[in-house]
């Protein structure tokens, strides 16, 4: 029953688990037990790892070739020679399918790094190739010095350190854990960041568990005071928790990293191979045009720079394939820096790698912006916003999400207010991207600011994200990617005041005092010379519709401007029930002119109220 048990639980089908006797260990020893410890993601709870010891070494059935089990906790090891799945057992070693090899070229980690957190060293062992639609990663098995085990997990730059959580009481399934949603596991409250089902396409290395290639696992991550965690599936449905944090490659001291061709980093000086050039080249399906892929281990989607085509990539056995999205036939746009430049911000080298167009309407029109995604092989994502006035700012996504309302949000020592929200929309994408963007995606945002910073909420189908922006000047964009680019107009909503507190506070106070003078004689002389005229003043019946517009006859406003024109309405419809919006269009310009209106409760009804300026003469409706 025991041995019954160990197999099941290892991934073993009930006819192989149930098999008789077992015979001498593969190494012709025994082996010694250690109490139950879940040594990785989708190691099944309960699960018996195995002391060290002599190195295990048996042949491969699928091909023959040694392979060989140098790690306690391996229960699989993928064979170098057939890429055959060779499942460890106390009989003959069990063949549980075939894997793609992981491309040198997906990460700056390696089998056989090394590196060091808390004062004990590991060394990663074995690979994971995971994936969804649009989305992958790698995820890296780990034996630390102290005989431990955990894994530290790479997706597009961002790299987490994860242990096994053994919690007691039942966890929650993860199919019923949509993005946003919380759940608390213990005395920790969680929120959802991401929630999907993840295959294996490619591995390499000891592994412990039975791998079973390209079956789907259901899985979603959660973040919490700083803190990450993972839910997902066993092999057998068993749920499992797994806790980690969010880690920097120069804060593990790691080493015998990848060195990729002109790229370094001062923080990163111990490399081991050969140096990988990290590009690849493939025809665009389209226009047949070369397309230099610079990070092609994350590239999720793709937009032609030569016809504008949107493509998406797929891996397949170790390479990778471009597909037609939407065929297109030339460039949606510029962008300001060039796909392919590099710059040096913060200190750190970035290359810029994609660039979208992205736009909000409001009040009837269409705001856009350019955002442009920088990548670093040690670093990561990150991004550079270019408003439509010529500002910008770079852009990192945040680990540890704020506190947050509808009309606040306090990050770090900084209180920021709500400066608009709304729902953007991509218009046009070139380069490359590591999720599945495409022309048309929708996301509800919400920005708010505390200059020079701008933190950004995004909700989209499956994943909440927070970001947080901090102004640049457009001349340290310029020299940093060698580019000359429009001249900022206007004032950034999170743009640093040029003049400093103090001749601030000094300026809007004599400002104040100036403005006051003149505001007042400006009345007087109003009162006396310009005595109010009514020009307009007609009742209608609103019915209940959206569509609902109604137009005045027209009027005309003679002079040669109307230097205050008052618009009031009163309605019997509560605030709570009804929104009201009015404006003049001037039939001779074709020019509509919208006030700025406020509204206060009038009895059982409404009433509302809006002034336009310097209003020039001509014939109007209302």
């Amino acid at each position: 029953d025991r041995l019954f048990e160990m197999r099941y639980r290892h991934g073993l089908p009930p006819e192989l688990a149930a098999a008789g006797p077992p015979a001498p260990p593969l190494c012709g020893g025994p082996f010694a037990e250690r109490p139950a410890q879940p040594a990785s993601r989708g190691c099944p709870a309960g699960a018996v790892a195995v002391e060290s010891g002599p190195v295990i070494t048996a042949s491969c059935p699928s091909c023959g070739s040694a392979v060989t089990f140098r790690s306690a906790a391996a229960l699989t090891v993928v064979c170098d020679s057939c890429r055959s799945c060779v499942l460890r057992t106390d009989q003959s070693p069990v063949d549980l399918g075939k894997v793609a090899p992981l491309a040198r070229e997906l990460s700056p980690l390696q089998l056989g790094c090394r590196g060091r957190q808390g004062g004990r060293s590991f060394e990663l062992i074995g690979v994971l190739r995971k994936g969804r639609e649009g989305v992958r990663w790698n995820e890296f098995f780990l034996a630390w010095s102290d005989g431990s085990y955990g894994w530290l997990a790479d997706g597009n730059g961002e790299f987490q350190l994860f242990a096994h959580d053994p919690r007691g009481a039942a966890l929650p399934d993860p199919a019923g854990l949509p993005a946003g949603s919380k759940v608390t596991i213990g005395d920790t409250t969680w929120r959802v960041m991401e929630s999907g089902t993840a295959q294996v396409p490619a591995a390499e290395g000891e592994l412990p568990f039975a791998l079973a290639p390209n079956e789907g696992s259901r899985y979603c991550d959660m973040q919490a005071d700083g803190k990450v965690a993972t839910l997902d599936k066993d092999g057998q449905g068993t749920t499992l928790l797994w806790v980690g944090a969010h880690v920097e490659l120069t804060d593990l001291e790691m080493e015998g990293l990848r060195p990729f061709s002109g790229w370094d980093d001062e923080a990163l000086v111990h490399f081991d191979g050969p140096t990988i050039t990290a590009t690849t080249t493939l025809n665009c399906p389209s226009c047949r045009a070369p397309l230099e892929l610079r990070a092609p281990g994350g590239t999720a989607r793709l937009g032609c720079s030569y016809c504008g085509s949107e493509l998406s990539t797929s891996e397949s056995g170790g390479g990778m394939a471009l597909a037609v999205l939407e065929a297109r036939s030339r460039v949606p746009f510029e962008p300001t820096l060039p796909l392919g430049s590099m710059g040096t911000l913060h200190g750190v080298r970035w290359q810029v790698l994609g660039a979208m167009v992205r736009s909000v309407r409001a009040d009837g029109q269409d705001w856009p912006w350019t955002e442009y995604g920088l990548w670093n092989p040690y670093r990561g994502w990150a991004w550079l916003v270019e408003d439509g006035d010529g500002h910008w700012s770079f852009v990192r996504k945040l680990q540890r999400w704020p506190a947050a309302a509808a009309r606040w949000a306090k990050w770090q020592d900084a209180s920021l207010q709500v400066f608009s929200s709304g729902v953007s929309r991509v218009d046009s994408v070139l380069g490359e991207f590591y999720w599945a963007i495409a022309t048309g995606d929708a996301a509800a945002t919400r920005d708010y600011v505390a200059p020079p910073h701008m933190l950004s909420y995004e909700r989209v189908k499956g994943e909440v994200s927070w970001s947080h922006g901090v102004y640049q000047p457009a001349e340290v964009i310029w020299q940093a990617f060698g580019v000359r680019g429009m001249p900022p107009s206007g004032i950034a909503p999170h743009q640093p005041n040029p003049y400093g507190l103090d001749a601030a506070k000094a300026f809007h106070r004599n400002a104040l005092i100036a403005l006051a003078a003149v505001v007042l004689m400006l009345w007087l002389a109003k009162a006396v010379l310009l005595p109010p005229v009514t020009v307009l003043d007609q009742a209608f019946l609103a019915v209940d519709s959206p569509q609902n517009v109604w137009v005045s006859e027209p009027f005309d406003l003679a002079g040669g401007f109307v230097d205050d024109a008052t618009l009031r309405a009163v309605s019997s419809a509560s605030p709570a029930s009804s929104s009201l919006h009015m404006g003049l269009l001037n039939l001779e310009e074709g020019r509509a002119y919208l006030p700025g209106l406020r509204r206060r409760e009038q009895g059982l009804g409404t009433a509302y109220r809006g002034v336009i300026q310097d209003l020039p003469a001509g014939r109007y409706v209302l």
